[in-house]
């Protein structure tokens, strides 16, 4: 059986109140803390502050809008990946209106191919599917678009001290709170929109022993003092997601660009580009109509897109 099969049968065990002795435990899956479950008195337990996700419950909070666009909401108890599902589901025909969730991820996964950890309730791990007639030129912005969602998502429920770094980092505080991912799809035949999966993970409560295995600055709702419930946070995330896209299929990035100088965490601040082995240092002035960082550089006025490259502050080390 493999690791997400067997992860689906204890966790779907224990979501049904079975009891499971701790040496029943795979041993070939590692420790237990690092799927977020617990070894108590009586055998696995899950984590205290569980709220299962549930479907109905998630269509229950949901705005109008955002019901009339869903076509298909997955839940899974244990996945390799959401947006993996959604790629494969794209193999067969349009993903548009498509959301997967997750308890749990087992391949999860950043930008620049870094693990995105998932343990059993403590992130929230979602892809949702979208057909975007733009060209691929202009859909270099929808990680930004996707961050402002984030930002609007989080602080109609409470939270401040959010700012996001380009190209698709949501951070509290400073520290890394959630993280995009978009990945393109070959339109189905006779469509001329691309299929984009904006997968979205945002930390709510790390074990210990996941937040040590991190190489970067993470932080989660939980240190801010924030009970979200799982439920109304995917509801609130899948709506706005819907509205920014849409807003942005019918306008492109240029309108939202001012509001994201607004909640840049690294805007007219002095940082440092990555690209590989090669180091740019300069202000950073801006984004453009496409999503580009602008930046002034020793070498003058020059433009960075996404893809392999790195933003950090001069002066810190974590990325």
């Amino acid at each position: 059986m493999s690791t997400d099969a067997t992860l689906t049968s204890l966790i779907d065990s224990l979501l049904a109140g079975e009891r499971i002795g701790i040496d029943q435990w795979p041993s070939q899956l590692g420790a237990l803390e690092d799927w977020g479950l617990v070894a108590g008195p009586l055998g696995i337990e899950l984590p205290e502050s569980l709220e299962a996700l549930h479907g109905e419950a998630i269509r229950a909070v949901m705005s109008q809008r955002a019901v009339a666009w869903l076509r298909g909401l997955e839940i899974h108890s244990a996945i390799g990946s959401t947006s993996d599902r959604l790629l494969t589901l794209a193999d067969a025909g349009s993903i548009d209106g498509m959301v997967c969730l997750a308890e749990l991820q087992t391949k999860g996964r950043g930008r620049r191919g870094r693990t995105w950890h998932t343990p059993l309730g403590g992130s929230l791990a979602l892809s949702a599917g979208f057909n975007i007639d733009r060209s691929l030129a202009d859909l270099g912005g929808l990680s930004l678009v996707a961050g402002l969602a984030l930002i609007d998502s989080l602080q109609h429920l409470g939270l401040g001290s959010l700012a996001l770094k380009w190209p698709n980092d949501l951070l509290l505080g400073g520290a890394k709170l959630g993280g995009i991912l978009i990945e393109l799809k070959t339109a189905p035949a006779g469509q001329s929109a691309t299929q984009v999966i904006i997968g979205i993970g945002l930390n709510l409560q790390l074990p210990a022993r996941v937040r040590d295995a991190i190489d970067q600055e993470v932080t989660d709702l939980s240190a801010a003092g924030k009970r979200i419930g799982r439920n109304d946070l995917a509801a609130q995330v899948i709506g706005n997601l819907i509205d920014y896209v849409q807003q942005f299929e019918t306008g492109g990035f240029a309108p939202m660009r001012e509001q994201y100088d607004v909640h840049h965490r690294m805007h007219d601040r002095h940082c440092e580009v990555r690209i590989g082995t090669r180091r740019v240092h300069g202000r950073v002035l801006g984004v453009t109509n496409f999503g580009e960082l602008e930046m002034q550089t020793d070498a003058g006025y020059q433009v960075f897109r996404g893809g392999e490259v790195s933003l950090r502050e001069r002066g810190r080390e974590s990325d």
